[in-house]
């Protein structure tokens, strides 16, 4: 069983339900600035949103979110570990992710999860979470201190 700093999500306004980016950081274009719209962050060419997560080395966690290209849109979404930057995730499919597993690298202490749009219309972006696996939510459930 591996440990995570936190259980439950660690990802800040995965949902966008602020009506803002808090908790992301934003990088807009020189054209358009990304927006939340409709509980949906909607990026434009050359839009990234991120968000950096601290966690353990050999921690295993699932992540899912709602991802959709609008108007011909290319994009992807990325998860690299941090402090090295390994890419340990990548998809730049027009679907919705309902769960993947992510293994953060021995020796990593975060994640840095990135949303792009790279070119054409928009990218739509919700439902974003990472959370500990069921096995990994308890720790020491032998009454063990590790």
């Amino acid at each position: 069983m591996k440990k995570v700093n936190s259980c439950g999500q660690l990802i800040i306004n995965g949902d966008f339900a602020t009506g803002d980016f808090t908790g992301w950081t934003v990088t807009a274009s020189d054209y358009q600035q990304p927006t939340v719209s409709n509980g949906q962050a909607v990026l434009a060419t050359a839009d990234k949103i991120s968000q950096n997560i601290s966690t353990s080395g050999g921690s295993e966690l699932i992540f899912s979110y709602d991802l959709a290209f609008v108007n011909s849109a290319t994009g992807w979404v990325e998860v690299m570990s941090l402090p090295s930057r390994i890419q340990v995730y990548y998809d730049s499919k027009n679907e919705s992710q309902p769960g993947t597993l992510i293994t953060v690298p021995d020796g990593e202490t975060g994640l840095e999860i990135n949303f792009i749009c790279q070119a054409g219309g928009e990218v739509h972006v919700d439902n974003v979470a990472l959370q500990g696996t069921n096995d990994e939510l308890i720790i020491g459930g032998d009454f063990s201190d590790d």
